[in-house]
């Protein structure tokens, strides 16, 4: 179990710099397509990428939403990890985002499900209430 949890915490630092350093390929870079994403909201969001231009105009959405309130970096708040089989595991994340002066922005899960082998994982799936989570803090800085 201690591999399984280090090779998961090795995608889940790759995936978080690839957004600290606002790079949407890179972001993009680790998803499986076609990939469900299913996130809260008012109404419950599903949404397929089937291409990477899908994945990449929410991704970039995101990441200008991000820079609008000034993100930098975060921290996990905490991690579950389940083995489904060899090429598939799942993680349910609860992170918290900061902006430059390490300040709270926000906090949120998701559960993602990624595929692959030990050297490549990539996400086939998440459920999340980021989005929500992330406007809020947007309104709150005055920015929607």
């Amino acid at each position: 179990m201690i591999e399984l949890v280090e090779r998961v915490q090795r995608f889940r630092d790759s995936y978080r710099r690839a957004f600290e350093q606002y790079d949407a390929d890179a972001v993009v870079g680790h998803f499986a397509l076609p990939c469900r994403v299913v996130s809260d909201g008012e109404p419950v969001a599903h949404i397929d990428f089937r291409t990477a231009q899908d994945c990449r105009v929410s991704i970039e959405r995101i990441l200008t939403w991000h820079r609008q309130i000034g993100m930098t970096s975060g921290n996990t708040l905490g991690l579950s990890i389940v083995e489904m089989s060899p090429r598939i595991v799942c993680f349910d994340l609860h992170y918290a985002f900061e902006g430059a002066a390490h300040e709270y922005l926000y906090d949120f899960r998701g559960s993602y499900t990624l595929v692959g082998s030990d050297d490549r994982w990539r996400i086939a799936a998440i459920t999340h209430n980021q989005v929500p989570r992330l406007l809020a803090c947007l309104k709150q800085r005055g920015h929607v």
